[in-house]
């Protein structure tokens, strides 16, 4: 028996699952991207390198700074050029702060799923404090809470003024204090659904991949390993493989490399991504001690040249990689972009398999799967 579910909902972007279906049990699955086809790459051509980063920003709406900041990586690493260090704090405190975003809004779209009913309304107001908390620490550090325009070539443009400091310690003080709450919430299994504990009882584990606990290096993959393929006739997508091989990517991938996290049920990701937003939260502390809010943080001299670059920064969703070239005049002669959600196409279609046919269409947000990215790539005719 095949089922489509022509429309995934409570995800980032449209996309569909196709299933084969037998007594109640899913045998065969394929989660399909089919949004528009935008042509980011394409767009980029004979671009200025800032006009790079702010439309690469653009890609998203939600992992906008995780964009940002990887085109900036790319472009600096092809010019040779190297931020100052409160301009590379500030803006992975940048990076960290829209994970939180990310991971929080992503809380609120599976919420219904892992939660039990009567709970709900409780979770979802504390969800969305602790959102508009989050959206406050971004606008003071980044200068907007989606596309921050301080993320630039050579650190970033300002840093915070100090009128700001200390309302951006309060809010980083009351967000750790909303996050905990949340998270002392969804450690009590007396709070979780009968799907929940279903997810906990199946097993799906693949290869991982991660540069970082929570920046990205460039150093610690191989990124002519990566190879591009189309899944699928009908997907508007490519997916990635790494060494030719399917691997996972996101908070799980980022846990089992960085701190020995060993949890192999689906359930596990979704415990990860919680657990992110924990060890996030301690970061973005430690950034804010380390900071010299008055200290320079950007380079003096940007020398526009030919040259090629790779930027690699690890996403709310796992390991994103923008590669640039740059003509001897220092504009873009060619750009490729390769998101989380390319390598976890394929882990989401075989993540379904075995599962109840009842709660399949769960295990999409589990990964939390950013459509728009992941339909960027396209050949121009």
């Amino acid at each position: 028996m095949e089922i489509k579910v022509e429309r995934v909902t409570r995800i980032g972007g449209e996309a569909s699952l196709h299933l084969e279906v037998r007594d109640g049990y899913v045998e065969r699955g394929e989660f399909i991207c089919n949004a528009p086809v935008r042509g980011f790459e394409k767009l980029l051509v004979g671009k200025n390198p800032f006009f790079a980063v702010e439309a690469s920003m653009r890609i998203c709406g939600i992992c906008h700074a995780s964009h940002g900041i990887a085109c900036c990586e790319a472009i600096e690493h092809a010019l040779g050029i190297y931020p100052p260090r409160d301009g590379l704090l500030l803006r992975e405190a940048c990076g960290i702060t829209n994970r939180l975003q990310s991971h929080i809004l992503q809380q609120i779209l599976i919420m219904r799923d892992i939660f039990k009913e009567e709970i709900q309304e409780n979770v979802l107001k504390l969800l969305f404090e602790s959102l508009e908390t989050c959206n406050r620490i971004l606008q003071i550090l980044g200068g907007t809470p989606t596309h921050p325009p301080a993320i630039t070539i050579g650190g970033m443009s300002s840093g915070v003024p100090e009128s700001k400091v200390q309302r951006l310690k309060q809010d980083i003080s009351k967000l750790d204090e909303l996050l905990n709450r949340y998270a002392d919430v969804f450690m009590d299994e007396d709070n979780l659904s009968e799907t929940s504990f279903l997810m906990k009882d199946m097993k799906f584990g693949k290869p991982v991949l991660a540069s970082h606990l929570f920046y990205g290096d460039r150093f610690n993959i191989r990124v002519d390993r990566v190879s591009l393929e189309k899944e699928n006739q009908h997907s508007t997508a490519l997916s990635a493989r790494y060494d030719g091989k399917v691997v996972e990517v996101g908070p799980l991938a980022r846990l089992r490399i960085y701190r020995s996290f060993h949890g192999d049920s689906l359930f596990d990701r979704q415990i990860a991504r919680v657990k992110e937003l924990l060890l996030n939260m301690e970061r973005l502390k430690e950034v804010m001690e380390e900071v010299d809010f008055g200290g320079v943080v950007r380079t003096s001299e940007l020398p526009f040249r030919g040259g090629k670059g790779v930027g690699v920064f690890e996403a709310p969703r796992g390991t994103l990689i923008h590669m640039v070239t740059l003509d001897d005049a220092g504009y873009i002669s060619s750009y490729r972009v390769i998101v989380p959600t390319m390598f976890n196409i394929p882990v989401i279609s075989d993540a379904v398999r075995g599962t109840p046919v009842r709660i399949a269409p769960v295990i999409p947000r589990l990964f939390d799967p950013c459509i728009p990215c992941a339909v960027h790539m396209v050949r121009v005719r």
